[in-house]
């Protein structure tokens, strides 16, 4: 089997195996994670929708080099699964960039596409806060970091594990193979990667509690999507950035908010 095909026949992944019926919402987890950590979010559509995962096709050995490139692969398979559409695309955290040029290259194609935003971020961070309010938080940060390797051995918990990965990319131990193999592709196709405007209607969904590492720069209330893609709506979701996806409290609600954002795209398209 050449690997096209291998790819083509294992990227998209059902995320909810009961659902039969209902438009489709394709669906991306962030930077370096298995589309399987969102599966709790497909579980809680109505049977208006039904959830499908895009797996990064580093977990199937599929070397790409661009964001561009994942997307391609990603794009090629859903327009086999489904030829006419419209398509829904949900990308969470980095997968939001990829989401971004999926409906780039449908709409290349004269397809109608529609993106949802998971409390995804611009590849450019805005402009930092004045030292004199940044300083606290880095000292809060270096002195977490310093506890947590005397009292923790250390080792920090994973929240805080997932914030280090940024700085360091140390931090991240013992991971799969193949979990550091797409963790590794999406921190290289980022660095490569520049975000441009796409005419594509779109639905934020942010997180409401900002976790006080965020404070350090001036994050507008859309992340500053609007300059990129057409913002139809911002919806807030309980839970930070980590939270909405993982917490028991949380996750339920994300995906109603998942379903309420492609909704909201579907009427205003009608």
């Amino acid at each position: 089997m050449s690997e096209s095909e291998k790819v083509k026949k294992r990227l998209i992944i059902p995320l909810d195996k009961q659902a039969k019926v209902g438009s489709t919402i394709y669906m991306l987890a962030g930077l370096g994670g298995h589309i399987l950590s969102m599966q709790l979010l497909g579980k809680t559509f109505s049977d208006n929708w039904r959830g499908y995962g895009l797996l990064h096709p580093a977990f199937i050995g599929a070397e790409c080099d661009t964001i561009e490139d994942v997307a391609e692969l990603m794009v090629n398979e859903m327009v086999e699964l489904e030829p006419e559409g419209p398509y829904y695309i949900c990308g969470y955290s980095m997968g939001g960039l990829i989401a971004v040029e999926i409906c780039r290259l449908l709409l290349a194609k004269n397809k109608v596409a529609n993106l949802i935003l998971l409390d995804a971020r611009m590849p450019t961070p805005p402009p930092l806060k004045p030292f004199i309010v940044r300083l606290p938080i880095y000292l809060r940060w270096y002195t977490e970091k310093y506890f947590a390797k005397i009292f923790n051995k250390g080792r920090l918990s994973p929240k805080k594990k997932s914030i280090a990965t940024y700085k360091n990319y140390d931090a991240i131990t013992k991971l799969p193979k193949q979990f550091k193999k797409a963790f590794e592709s999406g921190r290289k196709c980022l660095s490569v990667y520049k975000l441009t405007p796409c005419a594509v209607p779109a639905v934020l969904i942010r997180s409401e509690t900002i976790a006080w590492w965020d404070n350090l720069r001036y994050w507008s209330s859309d992340y500053g999507w609007s300059n990129y893609v057409d913002i139809r709506g911002v919806i807030p979701c309980a839970g930070d950035h980590l939270d909405i996806i993982k917490a028991d409290q949380y996750w339920q609600s994300t995906g109603k908010a998942i379903e309420a954002a492609a909704d909201l795209l579907k009427n205003s398209c009608d």
